[in-house]
């Protein structure tokens, strides 16, 4: 296939960026990711740009849409590189630096208002002439260019660098070194790495998390060490480093398990002023800090830790656990996002965690959805990693009042509300938006049962024709799954061998041998009986 370009054939159209016949679909292949504040964006292997969740800046278009619920691509500039902050976005692209978005503290340039939908190049008088790395942090932005730093926008806790706490734009960090090769930016703290000097840091170190030896708050850039440093991630009171030999260190709070593997690093033992290994496994090259938690790769192999509480750990729950555990596989990129408690500490309800990787060319991501951050299209949550941008080809799709299933290679998948165990067999959600503590519904297609042929949805059950044999799950109050009155049916099977099936509100039907038999409020509340009066029948609907 030819990629689009300026055009496709007459008898061809695009899809997803190549060109494709009648009847072929295309999914973009994807290289990197970057989580934000309850966004998130992405670089496919065209290097186009596609974002999703939270536009309240217009960090993704310039519509009045507050969210983007579902991965779209952003302009027609390609670009090299992209890194999501707090609101805003910030790209590279031939050595030219672009930022947009949220400007609030003019963490993008001074006098474009609070936010900004169109690109703004960044240039710097006596600056450098080739960008090679930015990092937007939540009020502030850092870059490097021909091995100098800058940074500007706001200075809370002194941030910049600048030894003061007045905010600026640009400013550049310690002239005297232009080696800098990568820089981290969190809400308080900000840590680079220089070839000839290793890792320094600056900001608020009160939980230890400059890695100097005392907690303290240091306005100008203070030396760490850490020679050999070829990745590092600052999160809200933590900060994480891997060494040319791919092994990890971590230093600041470590009350929440967030400095690693609670066997190697004590996290009942207070703060590490300075750095301490993390963990005894190697082989690290990538790292990425949130507020109590932190991923990073090894290999192939995405491994989070830290606290649960706040959803981005990937491990299947949110519970305040120290946790240390490997997420996913055939990973080779991998990001985390920022939530709410940086906005006011005392009330983190996790509405903007967000942890993605990109998993055999896929995005997967997983946490919090309250502003459509997991792209799924609605108020969830995804407590594994899941894949937000589609990639289904259905061959049936059927609705019911409050949720939908389709097949898609044999293979049930559904969505929708999850009050009434309607999606897997497990009565959890509500049709509200999801936030730690409460149930949330299926905002993306959920595998459910392999081997589908047809599908029969109710009010608040499913049923799947597979072959010849005939599984049901969900509310069965009324019986309409098969079996005995229960709240929420796990997928069983109906005895018999079945050829097709029909559902109602709470009721179900099916054929077998040219004999139609109903259960459930369809003629009577019954088990599966046969009812001779419907018997050949090759269509059927039912009410309530």
């Amino acid at each position: 296939m030819q990629a689009c370009g300026d055009g496709c054939p007459a008898d061809q159209t695009c899809s997803a960026g190549f060109c494709a016949a009648a009847g072929q679909t295309c999914e973009p292949v994807f290289e990197h990711v970057s989580a934000g504040a309850g966004f998130g964006c992405a670089l496919d292997s065209l290097h186009r740009l596609w974002c999703w969740g939270d536009n309240t800046y217009h960090q993704i278009d310039s519509s009045s849409d507050v969210q983007i619920t579902r991965a779209k691509v952003v302009g027609d500039r390609l670009w090299d590189s992209v890194v999501a902050g707090n609101g805003d976005v910030c790209a590279l692209a031939s050595g030219e630096l672009w930022c947009w978005g949220n400007n609030a503290r003019n963490q993008i340039q001074a006098g474009l208002g609070a936010s900004t939908a169109t690109p703004t190049k960044i240039t710097v008088t006596g600056g450098p002439a080739t960008w090679s790395f930015v990092a937007p942090a939540f009020q502030h932005t850092c870059a490097i260019g021909d091995g100098r730093l800058f940074c500007w926008g706001g200075n809370d806790f002194g941030v910049l660098g600048s030894g003061d706490v007045n905010d600026a734009f640009p400013f550049e960090v310690d002239p005297s070194i232009q080696d800098w090769t990568a820089v981290s930016t969190a809400s308080g703290h900000t840590c680079a790495v220089s070839t000839l000097h290793g890792v320094a840091c600056w900001g608020d170190g009160s939980s230890g998390e400059l890695g100097i030896g005392v907690a303290d708050v240091d306005y100008d850039p203070q030396p760490i060490g850490q020679l050999g440093t070829t990745a590092l991630s600052t999160g809200l009171d933590t900060t994480c480093a891997i060494t040319s030999g791919r092994t990890l260190s971590c230093w600041g709070r470590a009350a929440d398990g967030a400095l690693g593997d609670p066997t190697v690093v004590d996290p009942t033992a207070g703060p590490k002023l300075s750095p301490v290994p993390a963990t005894a496994l190697f082989g690290w090259t990538q790292i990425a800090a949130a507020e109590h938690y932190t991923c990073g790769l090894r290999g192939e192999e995405v491994w989070c830790w830290g606290s649960a509480l706040t959803g981005g750990i990937g491990d299947g729950h949110w519970a305040p656990a120290r946790t240390w555990l490997k997420v996913a596989d055939q990973a080779t990129d991998l990001s985390v996002g920022w939530n709410m408690t940086l906005l006011d500490r005392a009330f983190d309800t996790a509405n903007l965690d967000l942890s993605c990787a990109i998993i055999a060319g896929k995005i997967q991501c997983w946490g919090d959805a309250r502003d459509g951050q997991l792209g799924g299209g609605g108020a969830t949550s995804a407590r594994v990693p899941a894949e937000i941008t589609g990639g289904h080809t259905w061959t049936s799709l059927t609705a019911g009042p409050a949720h939908v299933c389709g097949i898609s290679g044999g293979m049930t998948y559904c969505w929708g509300s999850t009050e009434r165990g309607q999606i897997s067999g497990v009565a959890t959600g509500k049709a509200v938006a999801c936030m730690r503590g409460l149930p949330c519904d299926a905002g993306a297609p959920a595998p459910v049962v392999a081997g589908t042929t047809a599908l029969a949805l109710g009010g608040g059950h499913t049923c799947a024709l597979r072959g010849a044999a005939l599984t049901c799950w969900g509310d069965s109050t009324s019986g309409q799954c098969g079996t005995t009155s229960t709240v929420a049916l796990a997928p069983a099977d109906v005895p018999g061998t079945w050829s097709n099936v029909f559902a109602g509100t709470n009721g179900s039907c099916g054929v077998q041998a040219g004999q139609t038999f109903c259960w459930g409020s369809v003629l009577t509340q019954h088990a599966p009986a046969h009812e001779p009066a419907l018997d050949g029948i090759t269509g059927l609907a039912l009410g309530a």
